[in-house]
């Protein structure tokens, strides 16, 4: 069954939470507050990492997203189980009252009302490029009136997502590769030599949303990015037969060399890089 793309879930999760876009659910019920995503939180000896926590001065809400027909519910159950001082811990304000929802975004294949009770959560699918979308009520996680008013009229049309987030924390293999691609080539052209940081490519595909990835997320997904661009050494400078890239470990600083490449060698090498034709389909979000 054809199912909407994993980061345009995303894509979509985070536009509700933003000015800009047409439905803006959290706007609309007083969620004012900028979200946390993958913040890492230890409470009563566990460990969790909700997707999402969003906030305002009277409510909260934990907010997962979901691709995987699976799924362990208690993935998600557990965190009908946090209380809202955790927020103090990640660098959020705590709210006055305990108004707590659990909501999880997800497909047809991975969100339904059977699926929601075993996550004790309210459920909300977003259908293939935003059309036949779907809220299903669980009173007894989803303690927010307004919000439930607001996804109880979400549109079964939505507009397409915003493109600004070009990947997200779990995004793996070819699609991160897929990902990096535009920012090298933006690098061969700043000059005949190119020095950066892992972290400077985080930013560059987190677009203007990179402050509310938890720092957490965002050392993640610079360890990904940093692994592909060792093994992106290795491959191009054999393949090109020239040193492309380099690594200065204790800067932990890349640089890239263009001096006597052409611009049409060095695209087609970094684009057959990007797309290995033995690799298994990658995924984003929690498939594991």
């Amino acid at each position: 069954m054809y199912e909407i793309d994993s980061l345009d879930l995303w894509r979509y999760v985070i536009s509700f939470t933003k000015r800009g876009f047409p439905y803006t659910p959290f706007l609309n019920a007083g969620y004012a507050r900028r979200p946390v995503i993958e913040p890492h939180i230890n409470y009563d000896g566990g460990d969790f990492s909700p997707d999402m926590i969003i906030s305002s001065p009277e409510k909260w809400a934990i907010i997962d997203l979901t691709l995987n027909p699976e799924k362990d519910p208690e993935s998600v159950s557990k965190y009908s189980h946090l209380p809202k001082n955790i927020l103090a811990d990640i660098g959020m304000k705590v709210p006055r009252a305990d108004i707590k929802s659990v909501i999880v975004f997800g497909s047809d294949n991975s969100v339904n009302e059977e699926k929601c009770r075993g996550f004790k959560s309210a459920g909300v699918v977003i259908g293939p490029d935003g059309e036949g979308n779907k809220f299903y009520d669980n009173k007894d996680y989803l303690q927010d009136d307004k919000l439930r008013v607001e996804f109880n009229g979400i549109p079964d049309s939505l507009p397409p997502a915003p493109t600004s987030i070009l990947a997200v924390p779990e995004t793996t293999g070819k699609r991160l590769r897929k990902a990096i691609v535009p920012v090298l080539f933006l690098y061969i052209e700043s000059g005949e030599k190119r020095t950066f940081h892992a972290s400077e490519i985080v930013t560059e595909l987190l677009g203007g949303d990179e402050r509310i990835f938890s720092l957490h997320s965002r050392q993640k997904m610079e360890g990904g990015i940093r692994n592909l661009l060792m093994d992106a050494m290795q491959e191009l400078n054999k393949k090109l037969k020239k040193r492309f890239i380099t690594y200065n470990q204790k800067t932990e600083e890349f640089t890239i060399y263009t001096k006597g490449l052409s611009r049409t060698r060095l695209h087609d090498a970094i684009t057959e890089w990007s797309n290995p034709a033995k690799e298994a389909v990658s995924t984003t979000l929690d498939q594991f």
